[in-house]
């Protein structure tokens, strides 16, 4: 009897635990339009916030997608390079369908994933040292 209620415990346990677990885990906002998808990517692993010593640049941290042209070569957004301090941020984005084929305009309804790359390269001097950076990032 007492292997039984232990049994018993345990489903209830576990199966409370999977139900609290489920509905925490769910995004319960969907962005609205792409500039808030991008900002949302944006994380600051790659920005200069990171790197000790260099200094701020805050328009190099944020993507604005009318600022980014369509190539169809490539089938993605371009987005202008910003340099500041001595370091070249380069950033392109692509558009994804449910089937993940790269899309040449941002559909609400049918885009489903933004494949976004960015990358910083370049030197500044901090506390009279030369410091060299480079990094990328790709979020899907």
């Amino acid at each position: 009897m007492k292997a039984r209620a232990l049994r018993t415990l345990t489903f209830v346990t576990v199966a409370a635990l999977t139900a609290a677990c489920t509905d925490s885990t769910a995004p319960d906002h969907q962005p609205a339009d792409l500039g808030e998808v991008l900002t949302e990517m944006t994380v600051p692993s790659v920005s200069a916030t990171l790197v000790p010593g260099m200094p701020a640049t805050p328009s190099a941290s944020a993507v604005t997608p009318s600022s980014c042209s369509y190539d169809a070569g490539s089938q993605r957004f371009n987005c202008p390079n910003v340099t500041a301090t001595g370091v070249t941020f380069y950033r392109w984005f692509t558009l994804l369908n449910a089937a993940g084929t790269p899309q040449s305009q941002f559909d609400a309804a049918t885009t489903d994933g933004v494949h976004l790359n960015s990358s910083l390269a370049g030197n500044f001097t901090a506390n009279g040292s030369n410091v060299v950076v480079a990094g990328n990032e790709d979020l899907t």
